[in-house]
């Protein structure tokens, strides 16, 4: 065995080749032999008859094989191009699991089930329901005549959907229109007569989370059991992506809740007042002008929030920035605070922002001495947020400056000490907010 796949239609030509030389050519061959040989001898012998049989049982056998070879590659081709669509099916929803598992936003989950079911279904229509408060409530919609799908609500038990969340099982009827349980909003909704119609209840570790369906215009080729082992692996796929994008959610909104707190804390005993705000909310503001991704955003925020934790291992900053040994010892606290957010694992891609945050473009800042592109994009974000409030902030342990001071200053060393594009970025961000 060399390992190799055989192709379907490659099968089909060998069946071919096989049928030819274990049924054709000996029908060919025994033809020739009484052409030949057999019917002379018959004629010599005055057999007309026995001549005229033995030819009308070849013919008919012919025509037999004939027919027989034609409607077995028919149906080998039905059966070859249901096995292709169906590998095909496979490969596609095997991409789009992988494109769910991927996904952390739950209205984008919405969306790619939903669509997804209906190009791997060819449906004319899908909506995919979330459980809410014992309700199902249609959360996105694919190929319906009205907007508004979010206010469409059923009740448990009510039309297809809920009668497949009630019961938990998948519901498929081949005339949904004339269904008793069809319901006239939803037909008001798809704008056209339903057909063929699946409800599959998406339920995760006996959770019920929601329910995606499909459905055709009638007349169109009614679900079979191949698209309802499609919507079932899909469904469940999504199941546990809705999960997963819930966890993470819920995951998110108790880092940020706790880094809110760590702020105000640190604000209150080590920092002075405003600036991790500050800093965050500048950051903030840069990111979205210079057009950041959402994920590299968010990671931006929270070093923002945190670029000086490492002060907890230090000490106040207000009130010793003037003792030799604390400026001594302020170089440090990006390396403990890198070491102090590093163990967690949500945090993981925020270590190396507050670890950098204090070097400069031009290779004089700390602790590596990187330079320009060397320092990451957020680091780089960071420094020039926290420079700024530095300069304008009343209760820093700097000499304070006025906005446009400390905007001539960041202009100044663009380019050596800060990044020229962030600079460039922040100051046409505050230049806007001057004019308002």
């Amino acid at each position: 065995m060399n390992g190799r796949t055989i192709s379907p239609r490659s099968l089909l030509h060998r069946v071919q080749w096989v049928f030819l030389i274990v049924s054709i050519i000996p029908l060919m061959v025994l033809t020739y032999i009484c052409v030949q040989y057999v019917f002379p001898r018959l004629g010599e012998q005055g057999q007309s008859v026995i001549i005229w049989s033995i030819s009308i049982t070849i013919g008919l056998t012919v025509l037999l094989s004939v027919l027989g070879y034609i409607i077995s590659r028919k149906s080998t081709m039905t059966t070859i191009r249901t096995i292709e669509d169906t590998s095909r099916r496979q490969s596609d929803l095997l991409d789009v699991a992988n494109k769910l598992s991927r996904t952390t936003q739950t209205d984008t989950v919405f969306t790619e089930a939903t669509r997804s079911a209906v190009d791997l279904l060819e449906a004319d229509a899908g909506l995919l329901y979330m459980e809410e408060a014992n309700r199902l409530v249609c959360k996105h919609a694919e190929g319906v005549a009205l907007p508004g799908t979010e206010k469409v609500v059923c009740e448990m038990g009510e039309g297809l959907a809920g009668f497949a969340a009630r019961e938990r099982k998948t519901v498929r009827t081949q005339h949904a229109g004339k269904d008793r349980r069809f319901t006239d909003q939803l037909a008001r909704l798809i704008g056209f007569e339903a057909g063929s119609a699946l409800s599959y209840p998406m339920v995760y570790q006996d959770r019920l989370i929601g329910v995606l369906e499909v459905l055709r215009k009638a007349g169109q080729e009614e679900f079979g059991d191949p698209d309802q082992q499609i919507i079932e692996m899909l469904g469940q796929q999504t199941a546990a992506t809705i999960m997963n994008a819930e966890f993470h959610g819920a995951q998110q909104n108790f880092f940020t809740h706790v880094t809110e707190l760590l702020r105000l804390a640190m604000e209150k005993t080590i920092l002075w007042e405003g600036h991790l705000h500050n800093v965050t909310s500048y950051c903030n503001l840069i990111s979205r002008k210079l057009n950041l991704d959402e994920d590299i955003r968010r990671e931006i925020h929270f070093a923002a929030a945190l670029h000086d934790v490492g002060f907890l291992e230090i000490g106040p900053v207000v009130g010793l920035a003037e003792i030799e040994e604390f400026r001594e010892r302020l170089r440090e606290h990006p390396v403990l605070g890198a070491q102090l957010i590093e163990p967690i694992m949500v945090w993981k891609n925020v270590a190396p922002l507050i670890l950098h945050h204090h070097e400069a473009c031009n290779g004089s800042g700390y602790p590596g001495g990187l330079r320009k592109d060397e320092i990451p994009l957020g680091s780089r974000i960071i420094c020039v947020a926290e420079a700024f409030d530095t300069m304008v902030n009343p209760a820093s342990y700097a000499s304070t400056k006025t906005k446009a001071e400390a905007m001539a200053e960041l202009e100044t060393y663009s380019g050596t000490r800060y990044d020229e594009k962030v600079v460039e970025a922040f100051l046409e961000v505050l230049k806007v907010e001057e004019e308002f």
